[in-house]
């Protein structure tokens, strides 16, 4: 049993790998041909594979057949007898080797059919492979005759388009040839015409230019004769004029030279005296009293040079039934007339000491004294603006803050480089610091809104002064047209004598002129002029 299920699987591979070398040799003879008639030769080879697979069928049944009569004896004869077994043994062995040799056979038709099966189809392939080659051959021989006929017609196409082309650009060459001589001719014609109308005209134009040329010259001769002599006249005048103006501006300027050297002479002398009054100030500032009289002294300065007397007090009582007195108090108005003026207490201080420590330690350009005396310079400050705010400031007959006023500039630069400092005293003891400069800025503001002020309060006397100018002008109007009429009138009768003028000068170009002498001699200019009856031009 085993060895025929051996021998059906032995017999299905090779019924397998005949099918792959089938198909295989089917590919290399085809190699690109249709896939219909491959799949048509498919067709006959899987027919033949199930030819074959049904003849294998009938092996398998055959020998299962077998199998039952070789069972069925064997039972029989074991029925039979159980000791005839060596006999029984040889007919089976012999019927074994029967159906072996049945076996044989019947392997020997299956490989003869399946040989006459390839053969067949290996000749069905070659035929096949001959029709499509001769199919093949075929088509390209009517692929070759159709492109030969299109290349032909072609070539014709091309030919009749290109004698098309030809005789086409033959005929607009000739007519652009007949266009262009038409053109050519009247383009000449016209140039001619052009050329006779050019003469014409330039003769006229030169004609005309020259009579222009002999009036406009003889024109320029007379203008020409008459701006020399008035030039002449002019340039006399003003070199008299020239001559006395420059020994009177030379005299001037000698005698302002001399003035500036003497006064060079005294400034020197009033430098030396000045350099002797600087060590005085310098003994004077290192006392107390009179460091702060100098410091007043400037102060009343500004005040003096920049408002009026009215506008400040000089040792202000700034509260009532006190003997506390401010150095000075700027009045400022109240918003009408009845109400009392408010006051603006002002103060100079000067610490000099503090301030020449801290100098002389920056020269020197140690810090540790330098940080030292400004911290000092910093006290004495603080200090002085605490007398200032408890002493001077008093709402509401002063203002709500005052003025520290410091009489050098170096001295308040000092202090405003103090970080936070001049903050500080604004902002907790509602004092200002200003220097001189600073100072005079801020009495030119307060200047200017006194005059404001003061405009306002006269603004009625200022729209009755604008009144009266404006009918006054009204008036000037009147007057200034009617002597716009008068120079209008002037002017005509300056055109008329001049039109007189040019008639009478028409007139007398044909009479020959008399040199000047004679002339005056007799019209008798000169004995007018004496006389007084004309003016001498």
């Amino acid at each position: 049993m085993e060895n025929f299920a051996e021998v059906s699987v032995i017999v299905s591979g090779i019924s397998c790998l005949l099918i792959l070398i089938v198909l295989l040799k089917i590919r290399k003879i085809s190699g690109s041909n249709d896939e219909v008639k491959i799949a048509e030769d498919l067709s006959h080879v899987r027919s033949s594979n199930n030819d074959i697979s049904n003849k294998i069928d009938i092996l398998k049944e055959l020998i299962s057949s077998n199998n039952e009569s070789i069972n069925s004896h064997l039972s029989k004869q074991r029925e039979e007898s159980g000791n005839s077994a060596s006999s029984l043994r040889k007919e089976v062995v012999e019927s074994i080797n029967k159906l072996s040799d049945s076996n044989r056979d019947q392997f020997k038709l299956f490989g003869n059919t399946l040989n006459d099966q390839l053969d067949k189809s290996t000749k069905v392939q070659t035929q096949l492979a001959k029709t499509l080659s001769e199919q093949q051959d075929a088509l390209k021989r009517k692929l070759d005759e159709k492109i030969k006929d299109l290349r032909t017609d072609l070539e014709s196409q091309i030919q009749s388009l290109s004698k098309r082309n030809s005789e086409r650009i033959g005929e607009l060459t000739s007519v652009q040839k007949e266009q262009f001589e038409l053109f050519t001719k009247t383009l000449s014609e016209g140039q001619k015409r052009h050329d006779l109308g050019q003469e014409k005209l330039t003769k006229s134009l030169n004609e005309q230019q020259e009579a222009l040329r002999s009036k406009l010259d003889s024109k320029l001769k007379d203008l020409s004769d008459e701006n020399a002599k008035k030039l002449d006249e002019m340039r006399k005048t003003v070199d008299e004029k020239l001559q006395s103006t420059l020994e009177k501006r030379l005299g001037e300027s000698f005698k302002q030279v001399s003035e500036r050297l003497e006064q060079v002479h005294k400034g020197l002398g009033e430098m030396q005296t000045l350099a002797g009054n600087v060590g005085d100030l310098k003994r004077t500032l290192t006392n107390v009293k009179t460091r702060g009289t100098w410091g007043e002294a400037q102060l009343a300065s500004l005040l003096a040079d920049m408002l009026t007397s009215d506008q400040y007090i000089e040792n202000a009582e700034v509260k009532k039934n006190s003997l506390e007195r401010v150095e000075f108090a700027i009045q400022l108005p109240g918003k009408d007339e009845d109400e009392a003026s408010v006051l603006l207490p002002i103060d100079s201080k000067f610490p000099v000491e503090a301030y020449e420590r801290l100098r002389d330690a920056a020269e020197i350009g140690d810090k540790g004294p330098e940080e030292k005396a400004a911290a000092e310079l910093e006290r004495s400050i603080i200090g002085f603006a605490k007398t200032i705010s408890t002493k001077y400031i008093n709402p509401p007959s002063t203002t709500d803050f005052a003025i520290m006023y410091l009489p050098t500039e170096g001295l308040f630069a000092e202090v405003l480089r103090r970080p936070g400092l001049a903050d500080k005293l604004q902002r907790e003891l509602r004092v200002i610091v200003t220097g001189p400069t600073t100072f005079a800025a801020l009495l030119s503001s307060l200047q200017m809104g006194f005059r404001t002020l003061a405009v306002q309060k006269r603004s009625s006397e200022v729209w009755q002064v604008l009144a009266a100018v404006k009918t006054e002008f009204g008036k000037f109007g009147k007057t200034l047209a009617s002597v716009r009429k008068k120079i209008d009138a002037a002017g005509k009768e300056f055109e008329n004598v001049e039109v007189r003028t040019r008639a009478l000068d028409r007139n007398l170009r044909t009479v020959e002129a008399l040199p000047e002498t004679n002339s005056e001699e007799v019209l008798g200019i000169q004995a007018a002029i004496k006389e007084g009856a004309l003016d001498p031009v």
